[in-house]
């Protein structure tokens, strides 16, 4: 009978009753899984896919900076020249008896140049290497890259439509001068930003001192093979030669032949490429598998360094003593 009353007691309390209920976890409490979309937009693009991706913009930089210095003498992205012109221009003003030429830059035009790449730059820079969005997720690229596109697609309109004047007209006309500038110029700060940032050292997207310097130091720049760890980097900056000087000989002509508007649109249509090339890019080790996830590694141990050298070199060092 004890048995009996016993197993009976413990049957009782494995049957569920109605007050069970309130202690089930519901279909809103449990944790939701985020959905594949959702993984997708937080997920690393590849570093091979980025390459790609960068060389397409570096050829809109140099369609887009071959029209503006045509129109106007200063440039939309490379703020090297336009920090100098500034300063020379500032100086000779400033003394009116100076021999020297004028430039045909406008010095407001500059200044405007530089303050709105600066301020994008800053902006876009700052949030996409935050540590709640990551500068190589699929998500801000997009975002990023949406934002260029937008600018491209103003400047684009308000040339074609007559709101801006370009060409000679512009140079008479100061708003038109400005406004131009600081489109183009805020799209080349957001460009910029996120070029840097994805830590693709070889691909700038802006200027060729520092890749001329690293080519010109590369051992391997005279190896007679294509294919290769040693030659990789010197090949993706040749290839980077390649599309910017590319890209400004296109800019040259189309406006030569056809006019600023149509150097505008072609870069507004690469930029709108280059977003929805983002969109189907592989992930880090979407395609690549081990070799992704090795580059993948590198690059975190490139960024760590770049803040805590003593990290990197104790990383560095646990690789060393555990071997090949």
């Amino acid at each position: 009978m004890a048995e009996e009353d016993s197993r009976r007691a413990n049957d009782s309390q494995d049957k569920p009753t109605d007050n069970d209920d309130q202690y089930r976890p519901s279909e809103q409490t449990r944790p939701a899984r985020h959905p594949a979309t959702v993984r997708r937009y937080k997920e690393n693009i590849s570093v091979s896919a980025l390459r790609l991706h960068l060389l397409l913009i570096s050829f809109g930089t140099g369609l887009l900076d071959a029209a503006t210095y045509s129109d106007l003498g200063i440039f939309a992205s490379n703020q090297t020249g336009n920090t100098i012109i500034l300063l020379v221009e500032a100086i000779n003003r400033a003394n009116r008896s100076s021999n020297t030429s004028p430039s045909n830059a406008d010095v407001l035009s500059v200044g405007i140049s530089l303050a709105s790449f600066l301020s994008f730059g800053l902006l876009f820079g700052q949030i996409g290497v935050s540590r709640f969005v990551g500068p190589r997720t699929r998500g801000w690229l997009i975002f990023s890259t949406f934002v260029q596109a937008a600018f491209l697609f103003i400047a684009s309109l308000l040339v074609q439509v007559g709101v801006l004047k370009v060409g000679a007209d512009q140079r008479d006309n100061q708003t038109s001068a400005t406004l131009t500038v600081f489109l183009l110029a805020a799209s080349a700060g957001v460009q910029v930003a996120m070029a840097k940032s994805v830590n693709v050292k070889e691909i700038p997207t802006a200027m060729l001192t520092s890749p001329y310097v690293d080519t010109l130091i590369d051992k391997s720049l005279f190896a007679f093979r294509i294919r290769g760890k040693d030659v990789a980097s010197r090949n993706v900056r040749l290839g980077y030669f390649a599309f910017f000087a590319s890209g400004t000989v296109v800019g040259a002509a189309a406006r030569a032949y056809s006019g600023t508007a149509t150097v505008l649109w072609i870069s507004f249509a690469l930029r709108s490429a280059n977003l929805f090339y983002i969109l189907v890019a592989p992930g880090h080790t979407e395609r690549h598998g081990k070799k992704d996830e090795k580059e993948e590694g590198e690059h975190r141990l490139e960024e760590k360094a770049t803040t805590d050298p003593g990290d990197s070199g104790r990383a560095k060092g646990r690789r060393n003593d555990q071997g090949p």
